[in-house]
């Protein structure tokens, strides 16, 4: 909802005033360190080892495909340089933490919660590696 109101004020031209402006821009500096926060409250690499398998196969499974659509994208869309980049960094990107929420909504037992959000804290994880990379050598 705060994109469409944003999207509206923008593309009707209504500017507004310095106050209303330095609130927000005051709370989203304190955004990443929340963030960073969060992210390290709920990094637990505690699992057994039952899933092991299934967290290799699926991260094999989702950095393989997205590498292989990627690259394929890539090499074959005739767009610029910076649109090809993109869409490779965008299937390459971490799964959304919105998951998590679906596994409490739906009931999951804890067992299976916890195992998704390992999972997604281990390609957010994989996917700062990966821009690590993108930024410094490609």
């Amino acid at each position: 909802m705060t994109y469409v109101i944003a999207s509206i004020l923008n593309f009707s031209n209504i500017k507004l005033p310095d106050m209303i402006i330095n609130v927000p821009s005051t709370i989203s500096a304190a955004n990443m360190p929340l963030s960073l926060l969060l992210l390290g409250l709920y990094l637990n690499f505690k699992f057994e080892k039952k899933f092991i398998k299934p967290i290799l196969k699926f991260l094999t499974f989702r950095y393989g495909l997205g590498l292989l659509v990627g690259f394929t994208l890539f090499f074959l869309l005739p767009n610029d340089d910076m649109f090809r980049y993109t869409i490779l960094i965008g299937l390459l990107l971490p799964l959304a933490a919105s998951s998590i929420t679906y596994s409490v909504e739906f009931k999951y037992s804890m067992e299976s919660t916890r195992l998704i959000a390992t999972i997604s804290n281990i390609t957010i994880l994989i996917s700062i590696v990966i821009l690590y990379i993108f930024a410094n050598f490609i």
